[in-house]
């Protein structure tokens, strides 16, 4: 078959499907590659198939070996390290841990024995 539409092209346009999903994202990103296609109309055009019933069963493994598989790859997941470091750079937080850090030196420096540095202990 004759397709006048890359898998190159196909295949950054919907990974932009999948990374843009705000409606301002769409309008700025995905719009304008679905318009370089002709809009919906010249997509079915380009990949000769109807918006209405699809693509024929017989046309299906010749498909799937020009265009390969309708799968997309998840991105890796963030690692443990990495969501505990962006979540300390939140404002709010540092904020929580430096009242924690000044709690716990005003509970070190009072009278021997007291359990009051535990409050710092406790905040964090």
């Amino acid at each position: 078959m004759g397709w006048t539409l890359s898998t190159e092209d196909l295949s950054k346009w919907v990974r932009q499907c999948f990374e843009c999903p705000l409606v301002g994202q769409v309008k700025k990103n995905v719009l304008p590659g679905l318009e370089a296609f002709g809009g919906p109309a010249g997509l079915c055009v380009k990949l000769q198939t109807a918006s209405n019933t699809g693509i024929p069963s017989t046309e299906v493994k010749a498909r799937r070996e020009h265009f390969g598989s309708n799968y997309v790859e998840p991105e890796p997941p963030e690692t443990i390290w990495m969501m505990a470091w962006n979540a300390l750079q939140d404002p709010c937080l540092i904020f929580l841990c430096f009242a924690a850090l000044v709690s716990f030196l005003v509970g070190m420096a009072g009278p021997a024995g007291s359990l009051e540095w535990l409050e710092g202990v406790a905040i964090l």
